[in-house]
């Protein structure tokens, strides 16, 4: 049950994200047409990294928003209104009362976000890279798809895979480090 409903989350990203971006019928070349512009090619090679910096926050933007909004929430209200007595602009008072409440969520989030793109293989594999390889799109788990099954390198696609764990403990240390440090403070 849970793997059909993966799936099917799965494959509804990949056919909004084609819906968006089919040249005929799509969304986003009429949105480029309708301000002047020429529609690029969101399905190319070159657009493997905007397609999944948009696939990536279209996915990821639902739990992204209760996330900040239940912070949000939490941020007393006084606060607020004495920024608004002493006549501080909007800006003040994001950068003095907002900023400091939701940083380290927003760090969270964003750490999170590159710890599961980072490694991705299915959506980057159904969105773009199965046309072609893109220097710039390509996730590690596509470079190490690529590796083993395409140029027949077992050994280096075995070295990238020890480098992706290693990577992500490296960057669960350095979250932990500076949460903890951050504790210790308070």
């Amino acid at each position: 049950s849970d793997w059909s409903s993966d799936v099917c989350s799965y494959d509804l990203v990949v056919v909004a994200w084609k819906f968006f971006t089919d040249p005929f019928v799509g969304l986003l070349p009429r949105i480029f047409q309708a301000s002047g512009m020429s529609a690029p090619d969101m399905r190319g090679p070159n657009a493997a990294l905007p397609s999944m910096i948009i696939t990536a926050t279209y996915e990821a933007f639902p739990f992204t928003y209760v996330v900040l909004l239940s912070r949000m929430m939490q941020i007393p209200a006084t606060l607020y209104q004495v920024t608004e007595s002493l006549g501080a602009s909007a800006w003040k008072t994001f950068a003095t009362v907002t900023w400091p409440h939701i940083r380290l969520v927003v760090a969270g989030v964003v750490l999170l976000r590159i710890l599961i793109t980072w490694p991705k293989f299915d959506i980057p594999w159904l969105v773009y890279a199965s046309q072609a390889p893109s220097r710039w799109g390509d996730t590690l788990a596509i470079t190490v798809y690529r590796t083993a099954f395409e140029r027949l390198r077992t050994g280096e696609a075995y070295a990238v895979s020890v480098l992706l764990l290693s990577g992500a403990w490296a960057l669960y240390a350095v979250w932990n480090m500076v949460r903890t440090t951050e504790e210790k403070l308070r």
